[in-house]
């Protein structure tokens, strides 16, 4: 069987084979109407460490249900619709995005039947925060070394939201915001001084600048790794 890499996907047909893991993954929802399910929602990533956002609207979910699609998982994956990547909030910079049809069809595979990793991010870098400030377009992961945790705070109409202060990849003090269950989620005490460092990534977030400091605000597509087993977070906590 012929698997296309993910770079490779284009909008010419919908019959396209891929053998991907699942890296992220979770639901989007509307907080406006009570948390109503839009779509679940993926990264995908491929042997190539290529990604590409992918959906199962709303009215596919149940289909695919029984599935119990996981996280971290391997599959062969054949027919998906592609789509040119459009509107706010993108969690890739990433021309296409992928589809689920009604006739998509999923094989979970044994994790010896091929080499791809766990996790790949594309982070932020200074040039690229400047363009995406106050702009919602397209949504930054970012990583750096967690210098602070600060309390729950009750803002706005009953809104929850915790600050945390991190010193960037690029060395540079920032502050991100995380809201509602995510920062109720972030528990300081399993934070120990005598563990540090602690090398944060959190992904998806809005960039923003508050009395001309960057910071960086989570949204419902966020997701929080803590050191990560990977070389790049690796090679940070060495340097901290």
């Amino acid at each position: 069987m012929e698997f296309s890499t993910l770079n490779n996907l284009n909008s010419t047909h919908d019959n396209w084979q891929i053998r991907i893991r699942i890296c992220r993954m979770w639901e989007s929802t509307n907080p406006q109407k009570n948390n109503e399910l839009i779509s679940i929602d993926m990264i995908l990533i491929d042997e190539q460490e290529n990604l590409m956002h992918a959906t199962i609207r709303k009215h596919l979910v149940p289909r695919f249900k029984h599935l119990e699609l996981q996280e971290g998982s391997l599959y062969n994956i054949r027919n998906l619709k592609i789509v040119q990547a459009i509107g706010s909030y993108r969690p890739l910079f990433c021309e296409f995005k992928a589809l689920f049809l009604p006739n998509t069809a999923l094989q979970l595979l044994e994790e010896e039947a091929v080499k791809i990793s766990l996790h790949e991010f594309q982070f932020v870098v200074p040039d690229i925060i400047e363009k995406r400030l106050n702009d919602k377009t397209i949504l930054s992961d970012v990583v750096g070394y967690l210098a602070g945790i600060g309390p729950i705070e009750i803002v706005g109409n009953n809104w929850k939201k915790r600050d945390l202060e991190i010193v960037t990849n690029h060395s540079v003090t920032a502050t991100i915001t995380l809201w509602g269950k995510l920062s109720e989620q972030f528990d300081p005490k399993f934070y120990k001084d005598e563990d540090e460092p602690y090398i944060i990534i959190v992904t998806s977030t809005t960039v923003k600048k508050f009395q001309g400091a960057i910071c960086f605000s989570a949204t419902n597509n966020s997701k929080i790794y803590m050191n990560l087993d990977i070389p790049y977070v690796v090679a940070l906590r060495d340097r901290f």
